[in-house]
């Protein structure tokens, strides 16, 4: 078990030293420690949030705390086995889990995904695939997944899905306008093309208020020298 501010989260036995040191840098506050401030300030018990990019659950788990449900996607074969066994270590969070094992990408239907067969983990792209390294998941849109779990409450959305976001975010543009919940972004340049990270830029213009992982305003403009972004 590990704590996490006030927070207990379980986690799955392994021999995995790479999982273990993982968690290690979690306990030591070496990982994103602004991640969970951020989570602190904008996720409540009144409402749900949406968690796209699971991973192995660590801010799955976290939200799950405080939030009243959490509705998240994770595609990797590789990490939903521990990502379902840390679900299944913490039952008393994971009751308000709603997970969908697929990518949320600009289709409905399936994408091929890079494979990481001999990793531990480390999350996939629907986008950076080779030919010989690649496999087929479930995909569906933002708007799908909305539908397919009724989602009405939502007030936060962490999204970290690999460089995806550049084919993805254009089709939330109309739910991010309506209900502007806050948004967590994470952006993976590297991994994608300039007309992709020019449709990221676009759709977050239907935001007012920019910050960097310190919550320390910033302008529209500097949005591409950050590693993520909170819009509100």
């Amino acid at each position: 078990m590990l704590r996490i501010k006030n927070k207990k989260i379980n986690i799955a036995n392994t021999k995995d030293e790479r999982y273990l040191r993982y968690w290690n840098a979690v306990m030591e506050g070496r990982w994103e420690p602004n991640t969970f401030d951020i989570f602190d300030k904008f996720i409540d018990s009144d409402h749900s949030f949406i968690d796209l990019g699971a991973w192995i659950g660590l801010t799955v788990l976290y939200g799950a705390h405080t939030s009243k449900h959490v509705y998240t996607a994770e595609p990797d074969h590789i990490a939903l086995k521990y990502l379902k066994e840390n679900f299944r270590m913490n039952r008393e969070l994971s009751d308000k889990i709603s997970l969908y094992e697929g990518v949320i990408s600009d289709i409905d239907g399936s994408v091929m995904l890079s494979s990481r067969k001999k990793d531990f983990g480390c999350s996939g792209s629907s986008i950076m695939i080779t030919e010989n390294e690649s496999i087929g998941v479930p995909s569906l849109t933002f708007n799908s997944f909305i539908e397919k779990y009724d989602i009405t409450d939502c007030n936060f959305i962490k999204m970290d899905i690999e460089g995806a976001e550049g084919v993805a975010l254009p089709l939330m543009v109309d739910y991010l306008k309506e209900f502007k919940p806050v948004l967590y972004l994470s952006l993976h340049q590297k991994f994608m093309s300039e007309a992709e990270m020019t449709n990221v830029i676009e759709s977050l213009m239907v935001y007012d208020k920019f910050y960097n992982d310190y919550l320390n305003e910033v302008n529209f403009n500097d949005i591409l020298s950050l590693k993520s972004v909170v819009a509100m």
